[in-house]
């Protein structure tokens, strides 16, 4: 944790970095953090979808570029690809939706903190809360 000044403003906005901070590491532990990787993986998520739906699988994968190149690769099928691409989505969003609410919470706390300690306290209680979401996120998904 850093180290709060006794300055209330300066120990929000340390508070705010730290949270932030933390959210960032911990979004990047569950993706690939490259530039404009957030593209490609809602662009696999659409055309897996687009898969999904389809009424029969096609002759080929035209129309398919994410599916044609990974498929072979990062699973065996068409069908097994895009349902795996979907699962990920899935479990995703539900990851990113705890860790957001958590993220939201905090800094919301943290604006209406009116001490020094309660804002080192309200980031404690951040980083306590987030270590028990991940937890919590990690045992389901194994």
């Amino acid at each position: 944790m850093p180290e709060f000044r006794q300055n209330l403003p300066d120990a929000k906005l340390r508070a705010r970095g730290e949270i932030n901070g933390r959210i960032g590491a911990v979004r990047r532990s569950f993706i690939t953090d490259l530039p404009a990787q957030e593209i490609a993986y809602s662009n696999k998520e659409a055309e897996a979808l687009r898969y999904i739906m389809l009424p029969e699988p096609p002759a080929d994968l035209t129309g398919f570029p994410y599916l044609a190149a990974e498929t072979g690769f990062t699973a065996p099928t068409p069908l097994e690809l895009a349902t795996l691409w979907l699962t990920m989505a899935g479990q995703w969003e539900i990851a990113n939706q705890v860790i957001e609410g958590i993220r939201s919470r905090h800094l919301a706390l943290v604006e209406q903190a009116v001490s020094v300690g309660a804002t080192r306290d309200q980031v404690a209680a951040f980083a306590a809360e987030l270590d028990a979401a991940l937890a919590a996120l990690r045992s389901a998904a194994a």
